[in-house]
């Protein structure tokens, strides 16, 4: 995991090289709830607030 949160808004890519994981474990991660609702969205593409995915998932439980 890297330590610092650099951008103003991660898209799924941003996601995935922060906590090292593949884009299924995120897509996974979106159809469970593990990862909160995006800020915002341009098109199909969801957008998220860095603070607040990282915050989200340090309470979340059971998140691999």
């Amino acid at each position: 995991m890297e330590s610092s949160v650099e951008k103003g808004v991660w898209d799924l890519q941003d996601i995935m090289k922060y906590f090292g994981k593949s884009s299924t474990t995120v897509w996974h991660w979106r159809k469970k709830g593990y990862l909160p609702k995006p800020t915002y969205q341009m098109g199909q593409r969801p957008y998220w607030n860095p603070e607040e995915v990282v915050e989200f998932l340090k309470n979340a439980r059971g998140v691999s």
